[in-house]
């Protein structure tokens, strides 16, 4: 069994991974993964990006923070950067690592949705990207068991100073809420329950 934790920063995943990690040691070895990037062409593209002030940093009281502001053609050309980053390197290096793996649970924190995220945050077309990811996205939650995590960002904001100075963090929580709802993909809220209560419930999701 496949399970994979989406979603914008803050929402919990690492401290809910912990707890999956801990509910199902007893009866089942579990492999865990963090599979969020992987990229080769798009690293390229964002080192041009960075060079043509398209891509930058900001030094705020919370950390370092990273934009990628591509529009237009160049947002197209990052997507699809993303996508043969997608079908070339990361799908085939994942793929082979867990045909490798024993253990009948494999556990990530982060995958496709959240490849696809930001992309779509990165160029603001989340059209394209989804256009593009379609068929990917689509094979991805008939394999996987694909949850969804989120949470008030105002709540997200005490937990995690950093993203107080996140000027994106709002735009991110509706690209997630947006393929959520279009791919029907299970959503939970952390701010309802305890981390081992959601653990708990996903498990049971997963029968």
């Amino acid at each position: 069994m496949k399970i994979v934790l989406s979603g914008p920063d803050g929402t919990g995943k690492s401290t809910i991974l912990e707890e999956l990690l801990k509910q199902i040691k007893d009866h089942s070895f579990a492999h865990t993964s963090w599979r969020r990037f992987g990229f080769v062409l798009a690293r390229l593209f964002n080192l041009l990006g960075r060079l043509l002030g398209w891509s930058y940093y900001e030094d705020t009281p919370g950390g370092r923070l990273g934009y990628h502001n591509y529009s237009g053609v160049a947002g197209r050309i990052y997507i699809f950067s993303i996508w043969i980053d997608w079908n070339l390197f990361i799908k085939p290096r994942w793929k082979l690592s867990d045909s490798l793996k024993n253990g009948k649970f494999i556990l990530a924190d982060r995958y496709l949705i959240d490849i696809v995220a930001d992309s779509a945050l990165s160029s603001g077309n989340l059209r394209f990207a989804l256009r593009l990811f379609d068929a990917a996205i689509k094979d991805h939650v008939a394999s996987w068991e694909c949850v969804v995590l989120s949470c008030n960002p105002d709540l997200v904001r005490r937990r995690r100073p950093d993203i107080r100075f996140d000027k994106n963090y709002e735009r991110k929580v509706k690209i997630y809420r947006c393929i959520a709802r279009i791919y029907r993909l299970h959503m939970i809220d952390t701010a309802d329950s305890r981390p081992d209560q959601i653990a708990k419930k996903i498990l049971q999701r997963c029968g």
